[in-house]
């Protein structure tokens, strides 16, 4: 395995950055354990898909009209937003 690899329990080589993304990787599913995960932090230029995942996310990823977090959170706040918009345009 490289040096940025991370070393499933099988030996299988994933690169890190895929160890707790929301898909496991590892044949064994090593790189999404809870003793893996539960210290997952997200880098500065991400952003969490909440308190109870483990998933991160590119923050220009936030309210691009997809959802990339599994829970669809990255697009929640967009959504309210739009319909707090329309309820203001909508007045007459």
């Amino acid at each position: 395995c490289a040096e940025s690899d991370f070393v499933c329990n099988n030996g299988q080589c994933v690169p890190n950055r895929w160890q707790c993304d929301g898909d496991p990787d590892c044949e064994d599913g090593s790189d999404y354990s809870p003793e893996q995960c539960h210290m997952r932090t997200c880098r500065i230029s991400e952003i969490s898909c909440g308190a109870r995942s483990t998933q991160c996310i590119p923050v220009s990823w936030r309210c691009d009209g997809e959802n990339d977090c599994d829970s669809g959170e990255d697009e929640e706040k967009l959504r309210a937003t739009y319909s707090a918009a329309l309820l203001v345009h909508q007045r007459p």
